[in-house]
């Protein structure tokens, strides 16, 4: 399942506490993610809260794609049929 909504991006899973490299990166932005549920996916992955359906739970995410600003998503998300969550 893809959602559209603003991730902090980070380079690695050690964070901006302990990565100068996720330091740099430390900034939200819009990106298209693909959901999974925890375990489902191959690797170990970052987890986001998202309600999908009323359902509020924990996702295992992976960043599909990057967005310039919330008005390129919104537009992608409208073409595309995908839900933008704030």
């Amino acid at each position: 399942m893809r959602i559209i909504r603003r991730v902090r991006m980070a380079h690695c899973k050690r964070g901006p506490d302990k990565c100068d490299v996720c330091r740099r990166w430390d900034a939200e932005e819009f990106c298209l993610v693909e959901l999974f549920r925890p375990g489902e996916s191959q690797g170990q992955m970052r987890l986001v809260e998202a309600a999908i359906d009323g359902d509020r739970r924990w996702w295992e995410f992976e960043v599909v794609r990057r967005f310039v600003g919330e008005e390129e998503a919104r537009a992608y998300g409208r073409l595309e049929g995908i839900e933008v969550v704030d």
